[in-house]
């Protein structure tokens, strides 16, 4: 094998030493990537809980809501009956049978349904802000585990690069030596 010239040598030394500082920089500019990116990972985790939260509340005031408008359009419906039963009861009819009765059965009847379909229809909004909810809590999840996973101190190109450094290092210093598999030779011998 040929001797390595002491230009050859400083060429790969310096090589190495530029390749080193390269690697140096770019791990450092990797790293405040990550950090970055972990930063907005961890904000976008914190808003889609406080999403989720907001949806939670928004469903439980919606089934508040549906309660209250049911109980409302009850109480309507019971002042109506009660107008119906009123009026008749002054004309001298009977309100507890006949016509009068199957209309105030017809009246109760209505407002019922009036009254659940207001109740289903806080339900119904409720549950699709719980599902709201549920999906911001998986996106918040997801972003969590993002952020858990990015490391600061990895960088594929810097290390890639601090690799080549670290080889062209240690075959400088085997070279400037003199050594090769542990045994010393001479400075540009060949074995």
């Amino acid at each position: 094998m040929a001797a390595i010239s002491g230009t050859t040598a400083a060429v790969i030394s310096a090589v190495s030493i530029a390749a080193s500082l390269a690697g140096t920089g770019l791990r450092m500019h990797a790293q405040a990537q990550a950090r970055a990116q972990q930063a907005q990972a961890d904000y976008q985790a914190r808003m889609a809980r406080k999403n989720q939260e907001l949806a939670e509340e928004q469903a439980r005031e919606a089934r508040r809501q549906g309660h209250d408008a049911a109980v409302r359009k009850r109480q309507e419906v019971a002042g109506i009956i009660g107008s119906q039963r009123a009026g008749a009861g002054a004309s001298g009819a009977a309100v507890d049978a006949g016509s009068f009765l199957d209309l105030t059965m017809d009246t109760a009847e209505k407002g019922e349904m009036d009254a659940l379909a207001l109740h289903q229809q806080g339900l119904d909004r409720a549950h699709n802000l719980a599902i709201r909810g549920w999906n911001s809590g998986g996106q918040a999840q997801a972003h969590a585990w993002q952020a858990d996973r990015l490391d600061p101190a990895a960088g594929i190109l810097g290390t890639a690069l601090g690799g080549m450094a670290q080889a062209g290092t240690n075959f400088g210093s085997r070279l400037w030596s003199g050594k090769r598999n542990g045994a010393r030779l001479p400075f540009g011998s060949s074995p």
